[in-house]
């Protein structure tokens, strides 16, 4: 399919409004990229969803639940998250990103803390999980990409690839660092370990990556602009976000509701917990390398052919682990395909959020655009772990998982031409760095 970018009318009226030709401090754009991937690499996602596979064996062995049980957990911090995450674009605006990332940082370790103080009780899991995700919404990609617009736009994909490396970088290495630590000291330890590096890494993230001028709410944009970009309300609206919100829905259900239940699978075909760890790991430099590489081709290949070849790559992983013998070498190779296919779909959703719908509301846009990655983790997690415990295996699962990425793929690339394409002048009073009225 040929892709022609495209200025329409909402570009027109951009590019009519007062504009500056002044940068963006070059120093700026760094801090913000090197916070960004610290905060990333030791947030929600890697410390406690990139480990929840880890923990999945141990904890239902303790307390002897099944594994929906635990899993269930999993799925209610995803949907805390994707409620918040709904919420958060309003939050930023009227509080700025530092202080809306500070806070949901230190939350998420105190319910880390919460969570190795747990007891037997389904409820008690589950309640804390759901407030988990619901506060890390606030130091979720949402909040740290919130800048990206309005300090890089020729080179936005090379941007969001740098930064969105934070995940797969933590996903890569704390999975090694959890393995180890529930095997030498149980997972209760394991938990406050984890709790530090996210209170750590995200207070850092806030010093380093929101330089003064920039991290408080956000700057009021000129009436003249009132046309440039679509609103929250007419974006959700269109046939084409229904479309690329079900296509990363899909994607994200049966990536994440894999790498949940990956470990699990990994000891019921005979690999040791180190070993599962392993192929966590390789799935977590998979995802860096997915996000690394499709930042770089995003601004110069169209977006839709760039993400329908990362959900094939998936599509190929399940395929493995259906027709291919069960061993270390198979899911070490399926982990890595699922993490291309997951690193590739993160990078995805900030730069079709930002060239379809423009960058006037991107926060917010993207913010609805997200809620897909949670949406469909929590409902993929629920699926392949109740799979597990109706049939005693995962097999029927992973392959309608091989057929659902197929179609995923496919469907992508009707999403059609860019509506604010590379080159959308931006504003004046978006694009220098205002008195920050939230601090230095």
């Amino acid at each position: 399919m040929t892709y022609i970018n495209v200025i329409d009318t909402d570009q027109k009226a951009e590019e009519n409004a007062t504009m500056s030709t002044t940068a963006a401090p070059r120093s700026h754009q760094i801090r913000i990229v090197l916070g960004a991937v610290l905060g990333l690499s030791t947030g929600f996602t890697p410390v406690y969803f990139s480990t929840l596979a880890l923990f999945l064996v141990p904890i239902t062995d303790d307390f002897g639940w099944n594994r929906t049980q635990l899993a269930s957990a999993g799925a209610l911090s995803l949907l805390g998250t994707a409620v918040a995450t709904l919420l958060v674009g309003r939050v930023i605006a009227r509080l700025g990103a530092r202080w809306t990332v500070l806070g949901s940082v230190l939350l998420v370790s105190l319910g880390m803390l919460l969570m190795a103080a747990a007891p037997a009780r389904t409820e008690y899991f589950l309640i804390l999980a759901l407030l988990m995700g619901a506060v890390a919404g606030g130091s979720s990609a949402v909040a740290y990409l919130s800048l990206m617009p309005r300090y890089f736009d020729q080179r936005l994909g090379l941007a969001l690839g740098i930064t969105m490396t934070g995940v797969g970088v933590g996903a890569s290495l704390i999975p090694i660092l959890t393995g180890a630590l529930i095997a030498g000291g149980g997972w209760r330890n394991a938990y406050v370990v984890l709790a530090v590096i996210t209170a750590t890494g995200g207070l850092l993230s806030v010093v380093i990556g929101f330089p003064k001028g920039t991290g408080g709410p956000e700057p009021k944009v000129k009436a003249a602009l009132a046309g440039a970009g679509r609103t929250v309300r007419e974006a959700i609206r269109s046939g084409k976000f229904l479309l690329l919100w079900g296509v990363l829905f899909v994607a994200y259900a049966l990536g994440l509701g894999f790498s949940v239940n990956a470990a699990a699978f990994s000891q019921d075909n005979g690999l040791t917990l180190q070993q599962a760890a392993g192929a966590a790991t390789a799935a977590g430099l998979g995802l860096l390398a997915g996000r690394l590489t499709a930042g770089l081709v995003m601004d110069r290949i169209h977006a839709a052919v760039i993400g329908g070849t990362f959900i094939a790559f998936g599509a190929s992983g399940y395929a493995i682990l259906v027709v291919l013998p069960v061993s270390l070498t198979t899911v070490t190779i399926s982990a890595v395909l699922v993490g291309l296919s997951i690193g590739g779909e993160g990078d995805l959703m900030p730069y079709l959020a930002r060239r379809y719908f423009g960058s006037r509301h991107f926060t917010g846009v993207f913010a609805v655009l997200y809620s897909a990655y949670f949406i469909g983790g929590l409902l993929g997690a629920i699926v392949f772990s109740a799979t597990y415990d109706l049939f005693g295996s995962y097999d029927p699962i992973i392959t309608v998982a091989a057929v659902g990425a197929v179609l995923a793929a496919v469907a992508l690339q009707f999403a059609g031409p860019y509506r604010f394409p590379a080159g959308e002048p931006v504003p004046e009073v978006v694009k220098q760095p205002a008195a920050d009225p939230a601090g230095a």
